[in-house]
């Protein structure tokens, strides 16, 4: 909040260049992505406001999908004597633009991983055993799998991601 623009600018940049790295290094997520935001917010202030208004205009739809898939996930797996958790998370307005900006996307409603569905496990036998539940559920993008467990990230970062069709499918027309 300081009063002139270009040393807003400039402490924004350093932010986003600098400390939002660390806290994302150090697995402070959603910190990371409050920061990720503020600095957008000042940097460019047009582009946050356009991808924060349809966001603001799929509330509906993000909180109908995020029930939704809870409700199918649980129904997939009730059976399957797993302990697990459902988390939710809404990529932030930074990972948007710049997803947007790297595919020449002109709305939101074009990317098809604006949100994302976490299955929590206790062990790694079960990670894979979820992922074949999933995948035999709903089709897979095989282009969009990565095994982070067999191949860890630098940080030792371990989960599997996938991208499936279907699972939205499902609830857009109700």
């Amino acid at each position: 909040h300081h009063p002139k623009k270009d040393k807003r600018e400039r402490i924004a940049l350093e932010t986003l260049n600098i400390y939002a790295p660390i806290a994302d290094r150090l697995g402070l997520h959603s910190f990371k992505n409050r920061l990720d935001e503020e600095c957008f917010k000042i940097i460019n202030e047009s582009d946050y406001r356009k991808i924060n208004k349809e966001l603001i205009q799929s509330k509906k739809t993000i909180k109908s999908f995020k029930e939704n898939a809870k409700n199918e996930i649980d129904n997939l797996l009730k059976d399957s004597w797993i302990n697990y958790e459902v988390a939710f998370r809404v990529k932030s307005i930074l990972s948007i633009f710049k997803k947007m900006q790297k595919k020449g996307y002109e709305s939101i409603n074009d990317l098809y991983d604006i949100y994302w569905i976490k299955i929590l496990v206790n062990d790694i036998s079960d990670c894979y055993k979820v992922l074949g539940l999933v995948h035999n559920k709903w089709t897979p993008l095989p282009s969009r799998f990565k095994d982070y467990i067999a191949l860890p990230k630098p940080n030792w970062y371990k989960s599997l991601h996938t991208t499936v069709l279907g699972l939205l499918r499902t609830y857009t027309n109700h």
